[in-house]
């Protein structure tokens, strides 16, 4: 998303500003550590001018302001992410190889991802003339309903009109919905922070996080799915005639799960995507009750 977003500053100032700033609002964000986790450490210098300065924490009181700082010098922050649009015009041309049309897959949420590339790669750049998405589930947006009630965005899972009963409505389940689904699905790999030009400026370079320190737990999650799908194929085959098995069916366990608010307040607290791209999942406790536990324990499975 973020690579993304040093393509669009020229486009959609007010929407990155707006996304990327307000969620580091009254959260102990000093303007320091947002810019450089922005890229944007070059704007740094430019804060005394609007009686700021990098230890200044950013509260919504002067979020007016930081957004006057970029967009003051949103000539040079233009200027400085021009090699890396380059960069990623060059990786999405080659991936695309000649394709008109194509399709996106996503986690979700709210359509973000899908709505840059669609307007980067059709509209900026016309690398090809559709772009239509798959998501495995989306929480409410208006950008998000819009795309699906269009039909150019498809959900798996869930979305606001859409199979709706997987999602709970109480204690803002939607969103601890979407919490432990990221961090079932995320990836073990490092996060892509940028497309760069190599010093030739002819070669695509990524620039990703230096490690991913949650590799192992993410490993444990996909561990989990990988013995379910398994299970479920298995199952599948052998009963698909007397008892055929729905997508339906097959989420149930994760109906079972958001209904354990001991697990879930566990991954909400302690595995909890953070809102910048070098972060990945901060992990504070490593220890987690099995899914066949709980299950065993409700008396839904027998050993």
């Amino acid at each position: 998303r973020f690579s993304l977003q040093e393509c669009l500053y020229e486009d959609f100032t007010d929407d990155i500003l707006y996304h990327t700033l307000l969620s580091r609002c009254d959260r102990g964000y000093t303007i320091k550590q947002s810019f450089d986790e922005l890229n944007l450490s070059f704007l740094i210098k430019e804060c005394p001018k609007y009686g700021l300065n990098e230890k200044s924490f950013i509260f919504r009181s002067n979020l007016d302001t930081l957004h006057k700082v970029i967009k003051d010098n949103l000539d040079k922050v233009i200027e400085y992410f021009k090699d890396n649009e380059t960069a990623a015009k060059m990786y999405f041309k080659e991936k695309l190889g000649g394709a008109r049309k194509i399709c996106l897959v996503d986690l979700g949420w709210r359509g973000s991802i899908f709505g840059y590339l669609k307007y980067l790669l059709v509209d900026k750049w016309k690398l090809c003339d559709e772009v239509k998405g798959v998501l495995l589930g989306s929480t409410y947006s208006e950008a998000a309903a819009n795309l699906i009630s269009r039909g150019i965005v498809t959900t798996y899972a869930y979305d606001h009109i859409h199979n709706r009963d997987f999602v709970r409505q109480d204690c803002g389940i939607e969103f601890t919905t979407v919490v432990v689904l990221e961090s079932i699905f995320t990836s073990e790999g490092n996060s892509l922070v940028e497309y760069k030009l190599n010093k030739e400026k002819n070669q695509v370079e990524f620039l990703t996080y230096e490690s991913n320190p949650n590799k192992k737990i993410i490993r444990e999650f996909h561990t989990g799915v990988e013995r379910f799908i398994d299970e479920f194929e298995k199952f599948r085959k052998e009963f698909r005639h007397v008892y055929p098995m729905s997508a339906v069916d097959a989420f149930e366990p994760m109906n079972i799960i958001l209904k354990c608010q001991d697990y879930i307040a566990r991954i909400v607290g302690d595995v909890l995507d953070t809102p910048y791209q070098v972060a990945g999942l901060g992990i504070k406790v490593q220890k987690y009750v099995p899914l066949g536990e709980i299950m065993l324990e409700k008396g839904l499975i027998k050993e």
